[in-house]
């Protein structure tokens, strides 16, 4: 089955984006640390993954965490794929969690969403489970149909910048026969902004051109 997805894309400052890194952002990124088997304590699932007895939640290896600003407009993506298969499991992950805080740390000039998508990778096209919309005080629940869909649209071409792009990449390079060794650190190390790379004890690699994601594709600019 495919995985699910948490999409959102949040409008706001440098300045108060690294105050909310400053403040949250080791509870941003605790999962990835359960992912990767970096936090002490971790008991393993029969299943594959590990459970943190801190919080009981089970942490899929194939979980994957993109957090990521563009500075030129403002614009911060948390994109979550996770191995779970429904909506209030999903807005109990501690990382999710730690996200919605966000809302505080906003200047409430734009009207930015969260989605939780039933298919990660068909985000533009399956029914959502649910939506919400940021207030001042937090995350309010819509009508999963409200959504703008202009701002879903949106939302889906920055996780194409910054996670389904470059993995689109480096499959057309593989389907060529090209060595896509350089592809083994895109998580956690391209999937992350500095000071969260920081508190995982990671430094962001060298600019790598491979990197650079594929053209968005005509049928999802059409959709």
């Amino acid at each position: 089955m495919e995985p699910v997805g948490i999409y959102s894309s949040v409008t706001i400052g440098k300045s108060d984006l690294a105050r909310f890194y400053a403040d949250r952002g080791a509870a941003l990124i605790d999962d990835v640390r359960c992912i990767l088997g970096k936090k002490s304590d971790l008991q393993p699932h029969p299943y594959g993954g590990l459970i943190d007895p801190e919080t009981g939640h089970h942490h899929d290896p194939h979980n994957k965490l993109v957090i990521r600003y563009d500075e030129a407009t403002q614009t911060l993506l948390y994109f979550y794929q996770l191995e779970l298969r429904d909506p209030d499991s999903m807005a109990e992950m501690p990382s999710f969690k730690a996200f919605a805080e966000i809302a505080a740390y906003r200047n409430g000039a734009s009207t930015d969403y969260v989605a939780f998508s039933p298919s990660a990778p068909n985000f533009l096209t399956d029914e959502l489970w649910r939506a919400y919309a940021f207030t001042q005080d937090g995350l309010k629940e819509i009508d999963a149909g409200d959504l703008p869909r202009d701002r879903q649209r949106a939302i889906d071409v920055w996780s194409w910048q910054y996670y389904w792009g470059p993995i689109e990449a480096m499959f057309k390079r593989m389907d060529r026969g090209e060595d896509v060794s350089y592809f083994d650190d895109f998580f956690p190390h391209h999937c992350f902004d500095p000071p969260l790379l920081a508190l995982l004890g990671l430094d962001r690699p060298a600019m790598d051109p491979r990197m650079a994601p594929a053209d968005y594709p005509q049928a999802r600019r059409t959709r």
